[in-house]
């Protein structure tokens, strides 16, 4: 029987608008589009993790724009960055927010899936408890 670190679940999203934010993907995620390798998947988490090679730490140097990519081996020429920006973003869309309420010793947590188009429009797609 094969034991896998990962399962589907944390490889699909069924809410997207059809790009990956390339400040938050995992490494798995990102093996999964066309032309990317693990030798270059590993270099752009190296990139974005900074100077300490931590991911979500204070030296964090997020891509601003895909174009910074050419800084990436692979993705040189004008045809990689075109294929890259077909599916890649520097930003998300769809967030899940948690928050847990605590009231005369009882824990709820609400969960909520919000859909981000601007700053000023966010819808709430759906909510549950947990």
């Amino acid at each position: 029987e094969l034991d896998y670190p990962f399962g589907l679940v944390d490889l699909f999203t069924p809410i997207s608008v059809g790009y990956i934010n390339i400040n938050t993907v995992s490494i798995e995620v990102l093996q999964l589009l066309p032309g990317m390798d693990q030798n270059r998947a590993t270099f752009i988490m190296d990139m974005r993790a900074g100077l300490d090679g931590i991911d979500g730490t204070w030296d964090d140097e997020p891509f601003t724009n895909i174009q910074e990519l050419r800084n990436v081996p692979g993705f040189q020429s004008a045809e990689a960055l075109a294929n890259a920006g077909r599916f890649l973003s520097v930003r998300s869309a769809t967030f899940e927010v948690t928050v847990t309420a605590q009231m005369r010793g009882m824990q709820r947590m609400l969960v909520a899936v919000l859909s981000r188009k601007n700053s000023k429009d966010i819808k709430i797609l759906y909510t549950y408890w947990k």
